[in-house]
């Protein structure tokens, strides 16, 4: 069964295991991806705290070591189910979770609702998304380079060497040329901003779209060459932006 929380998709199997079945369970995968297996699965191993295994058990824990499902339940988990007979409490119910939201995930033994079977309550925690700060750059094209200047000349002048040492006289410098391109130089964010995109570059990948959708329709020898010597223009222009824009 698929469930949406959000817009994520999960995969939901409730299996149910009579006592003394021995079908095979239908997970044939070694991979799941937001998968959870829950049911009665009436496994006997002593990893749950049973004094020796039966055919389910041994397929559980066959499970565990060739797929990517964990068991939430160990021998230390709240038992499940009192056996009214025995008066015995035994934990059959299980809950498999793929390691991909493992740690999103929480299982809870609730109180009786009139059955022998506690309820399982299983909860998915929201997705957080990772903040994400967008880089800035400096627009040297829009730079006050008088302003600059003259504001770096001014905070020069006013640093004292003679009572700092070499650090402290570093600090001061760089401090000083920082506040003087922050004062003449403006920032901004642009998504996909490329430093390197000068107005030649811009406008010859604007021209080489025509030509390669000519190319797509008609794969003629004249398109062909036409496309290629744009592509190889492009190529020439972002490899000498790029190595200005380093220097």
């Amino acid at each position: 069964m698929n469930v949406w929380k959000g817009k994520e998709k999960f995969l939901i199997h409730h299996l149910y295991c009579p006592p003394g079945s021995t079908s095979n369970l239908p997970l044939n995968e070694a991979i799941y991806k937001r998968c959870i297996i829950a049911g009665d699965f009436n496994a006997h191993t002593p990893f749950l705290g049973y004094g020796d295994w039966n055919s389910r058990g041994r397929e559980v824990e066959s499970l565990c070591l060739s797929t990517n499902l964990i068991l939430q339940q160990d021998m230390d988990s709240e038992p499940t189910l009192l056996h009214k007979r025995h008066n015995t409490t035994s934990r059959p119910d299980l809950t498999f979770v793929s390691a991909d939201i493992l740690d999103r995930t929480t299982t809870k033994v609730l109180d009786d609702i009139g059955s022998d079977h506690k309820p399982t309550l299983i909860t998915i925690s929201k997705l957080e998304k990772s903040e994400f700060k967008r880089r800035t750059f400096w627009n040297f094209r829009k730079a006050d380079w008088k302003m600059y200047a003259s504001t770096v000349d001014l905070g020069m002048s006013q640093i004292d060497t003679n009572d700092s040492t070499i650090d402290e006289t570093s600090e001061l410098i760089i401090s000083t040329i920082m506040k003087a391109a922050e004062k003449s130089i403006p920032r901004g964010s642009v998504k996909k901003f490329k430093p390197f995109l000068n107005k030649e570059l811009e406008e010859t990948v604007q021209e080489r779209r025509w030509p390669r959708k000519k190319l797509e329709k008609d794969n003629s020898g004249a398109n062909k060459t036409n496309y290629n010597r744009l592509t190889a223009k492009v190529r020439y222009l972002t490899r000498t932006g790029k190595r200005s824009m380093w220097r």
